[in-house]
């Protein structure tokens, strides 16, 4: 059964130092930033990464997804990201395991009764410098 792991974007964002600081700065230069991080994890893993950001376009919009890249997804106005979230977990909890990562509760429960396991992002980020960790020590990469 394949893995998934659903994240919400602005969650991990805002839970981050780092990425807060750049966001404060550049909100798009932060979101690249957390692509790039959610690309090399799923590069490091055998977890198919979707990311999910609130949009400002008036239809959803989609980017990556190919082989190595995480998917990233844009909600359309007048839906958040988290009811893309919600909706994305109960289309593939059924066939898939998935897990959905945020610090809003709402979002985790609803997650949880679609079939899905819920994280934290604190959860997710320990989990995340783990799994990175041991790539590197597997590659020799130092």
């Amino acid at each position: 059964m394949a893995r998934v792991l659903i994240v919400d974007g602005h969650s991990m964002v805002f839970a981050s130092r780092e990425l807060l600081a750049e966001h404060r700065a550049n909100p798009r230069r932060a979101r690249q930033s957390l692509i790039g991080r959610m690309n090399a994890y799923q590069g490091a893993t055998d977890v198919s990464v979707v990311l999910v950001f609130d949009g400002r376009g008036s239809r959803e919009t989609r980017e990556g997804g190919d082989e190595g890249e995480a998917l990233v997804i844009y909600s359309p106005a007048g839906t958040t990201a988290d009811a893309v979230i919600e909706r994305v977990a109960a289309a593939q909890a059924p066939r898939h395991q998935v897990t959905v990562a945020s610090n809003d509760r709402m979002v985790l429960e609803a997650a949880m009764s679609s079939g899905a396991e819920a994280i934290s992002i604190r959860i997710l980020e320990g989990e995340m410098a783990r799994r990175m960790d041991e790539f590197r020590d597997k590659w020799e990469l130092g």
